[in-house]
């Protein structure tokens, strides 16, 4: 009970403290609106920046901190944005549903391979990349990424926060490495 508490205060102080949320009324209206939203519906669309849209559902780390605040991580993704250019390629390690792909490739007319190894993410990663019509600009990829050829078994039941584990546990998959072999994006070998 504490923590779900802790857990609750921490969200709130995040929403209040974000710069794109003018009062913190209309922010909670937002969160309010989103959970009852998620909750009504198995899929959820939601309305994004520069007329992207993002696809979840609720319990989505990724796709809940967007409704609540806009733009989530505000900061780190103007800095790519604006520091990528047309013609780059940007790769977006972990891409979970393609928030940072999704961004990147409408914003700054930058190629990105979208690598995302858990499956049910990698599923909405899809969605979202054809529902905004970037298939040209993004090739999500769903394999791990590592310096070592291979398998890795990872968690797979944390939502962004899904990792590497040791050895298979309750919610983990076996998943490739993608290692050494070049990757092709529009005629150009990375």
């Amino acid at each position: 009970m504490i923590n779900n508490l802790i857990k609750i205060l921490k969200i709130w102080s995040n929403i209040a403290r974000h710069p794109l949320n003018g009062s913190i009324i209309s922010a909670g209206l937002r969160r309010i609106g989103w959970q009852v939203k998620s909750r009504i519906h198995r899929e959820v669309v939601l309305p994004w920046a520069n007329g992207l849209t993002l696809t979840g559902q609720h319990g989505m780390i990724s796709i809940s901190m967007q409704a609540y605040n806009g733009i989530h991580e505000l900061r780190d993704m103007c800095f790519a944005a604006h520091l990528l250019r047309e013609g780059d390629v940007f790769f977006d390690v972990g891409a979970n549903i393609g928030v940072y792909s999704l961004l990147i490739a409408r914003i700054s007319d930058t190629n990105v391979c979208a690598f995302e190894p858990i499956p049910e993410s990698a599923d909405f990663l899809e969605t979202n990349i054809h529902r905004n019509q970037l298939n040209g600009r993004i090739l999500p990829i769903r394999q791990a990424v590592s310096f070592e050829a291979g398998e890795v078994v990872m968690y797979s039941d944390d939502d962004v926060m899904n990792k590497i584990v040791q050895s298979a546990q309750l919610n983990a998959i076996s998943t490739r490495l993608k290692q050494g072999k070049p990757v092709m994006v529009r005629g150009r070998k990375f």
